[in-house]
């Protein structure tokens, strides 16, 4: 196996994390679109399947999340009605398993390569969980608009310093 294909995989798994956490629009065109992001997750499995056999179990969920990403785009773009709680609970919770699943098989790399950066993925891992945790509980009794934005602004900086160390990762690999 070449270190090649598992930089590969984790630099797909970094811009991943800002195609989900940075969002950019213009009219009603959305830039930087999260099925993107996770098309970057599936991408980043199939190399790095080779190095943590358990990521393979992500990817029928990855495909999910991209499919589910897709049809929130459109019904979006087409101002369509797109708000079912049940299923909306389902795909957070699968979100919520994805990532916490995705980012302890990136830290088991990590540490199999001797690498400390691990504990800083899982410290993240923690972080991200419990902040989306909380947010999908509170957020129906949440009027506070004001707070909702600074836990949204919390999320994205907590995304970004995923990808961050997913890109020293990166380095760390070469």
């Amino acid at each position: 196996m070449s270190d090649k294909k598992l930089i590969k995989g984790i630099s797909s798994l970094a811009w991943g994390y800002i195609f989900i956490h940075i969002d950019i629009n213009i009219f009603v065109i959305d830039l930087l679109p999260q099925w993107i992001g996770y098309c970057f997750f599936l991408n980043g499995l199939l190399y790095l399947s080779l190095y943590e056999s358990s990521i393979k179990r992500l990817r029928p969920l990855g495909i999910f999340l991209v499919i589910w990403g897709v049809v929130e785009e459109f019904a979006r773009i087409y101002q369509i009605p797109f708000e079912i709680n049940l299923i909306t609970l389902i795909v957070t919770i699968v979100n919520l398993y994805f990532h916490f699943q995705l980012l302890t098989d990136v830290a088991n790399i990590a540490n199999n390569y001797g690498l400390l950066i691990g504990e800083k993925i899982i410290f993240l891992r923690n972080a991200r969980t419990i902040l989306l945790t909380l947010l999908t509980i509170l957020l129906p009794m949440l009027d506070n608009l004001f707070l909702i934005k600074i836990i949204a602004v919390i999320n994205v900086i907590i995304g970004l310093m995923i990808s961050r160390y997913l890109f020293k990762l990166r380095g760390s690999l070469h």
